[in-house]
């Protein structure tokens, strides 16, 4: 045997899939893959929630939701946030339970953590807490992924793709 099955596969381009957001002037958002040459759009196009029933907020929102707060790109998101927004900023945050949810932010008075989960349905909320964000957030700043290098595709999808779903549901 060579070993080659404990070498990392290196996903070419055309095979990745890249997941875009369009925000359209009518204010209509929808959930894409782009187009890759050599494949069908239609194959390439998820089922994703209908976002059309929210319009662009007007005015700065004074609820945010942010997701990965406590990763790479979330321990500078958050910080960035609170000098440049004046509202409060919910945290998702994966953690066993709330408090170890609250021990992983930094101390802030405008800031608060939600235990949740991307991977899981609702995010991991209880209905209730569903309803409370859908209710009261009208911003999201969306930085959570599961980043692994050498795991399969598939194996990041429920909290990548799926994830990226849940949070845009908050909306419909």
């Amino acid at each position: 045997t060579t070993g080659r099955h404990n070498q990392p596969r290196l996903m070419p381009r055309h095979e990745a899939p890249l997941l875009v957001v369009e925000w359209a002037t009518d204010g209509r958002r929808s959930l894409r893959r782009r187009a890759e040459p050599g494949r069908a759009a239609d194959t390439l196009r998820p089922e994703g929630p209908d976002l059309r029933a929210r319009r662009a907020p007007s005015s700065p929102a004074r609820h945010l939701l942010l997701t990965g707060a406590t990763g790479g790109l979330g321990r500078s998101l958050l910080p960035r946030l609170l000098q440049r927004s004046s509202g409060r900023i919910t945290c998702l945050v994966r953690a066993p339970d709330e408090a170890a949810a609250v021990a992983r932010l930094p101390r802030h008075p405008r800031v608060s953590a939600l235990r949740g989960d991307l991977a899981a349905p609702r995010l991991g909320l209880s209905p209730s807490d569903w309803r409370a964000l859908n209710e009261h957030i009208d911003g999201v700043v969306h930085g959570g992924a599961r980043v692994n290098l050498l795991a399969p595709a598939e194996s990041l999808w429920a909290t990548n793709v799926d994830g990226t779903r849940r949070v845009l549901e908050l909306f419909t």
